[in-house]
């Protein structure tokens, strides 16, 4: 399974880390900005994007910036903040926003391929959801014509 990542990070050395830890089938591509990471989300060299790992230090954004970015990423996106921020505000923001936060210490093959697996398993989750939404109203729309009323996406 082919399965890209963006890391937004300031850090050529973790990055490189990063790189090393993964196992075949996955590709980092990496940024170090959060303007270089809006456009590689628009469309990163014809690759998907399928999760995005981000830092909370950019050159171009400061921490709630850079957290009000990750909670507005599409949906189905899997974000992980992978971080070595220890400050209790940081830790506090962290927790309100709701995002995954992984410790870039503790990063080596097989917890960087453990964190994958999750970040693969609620993207699947996402899509099974976006599916029973679409069923559901297809079936909505399916009774409304059987019944001779409007289609519920004409009322919306």
């Amino acid at each position: 399974m082919k399965f890209n990542i963006l890391l937004v990070d300031y850090s050529e050395t973790d990055a490189e880390k990063m790189t090393a830890c993964l196992s075949n089938g996955y590709k980092l591509f990496h940024v170090r900005t959060l303007a270089d990471a809006i456009e590689a989300l628009g469309n990163h060299h014809g690759e998907q994007i399928d999760a995005v790992f981000m830092e909370l230090n950019c050159p171009d954004a400061d921490r709630d910036r850079l957290i009000a970015f990750a909670k507005t990423i599409r949906r189905g996106l899997p974000v992980v903040i992978v971080t070595n921020c220890t400050d209790d505000d940081v830790i506090e923001s962290l927790g309100k926003s709701l995002l995954p936060t992984y410790p870039k210490a503790i990063i080596d093959p097989a917890s960087l391929n453990v964190l994958i697996r999750w970040c693969i398993a609620a993207s699947e989750r996402l899509d099974v959801e976006k599916e029973i939404c679409h069923a559901i109203g297809s079936v909505a729309d399916t009774i409304a014509k059987k019944q001779g009323s409007t289609s519920v996406k004409d009322t919306k």
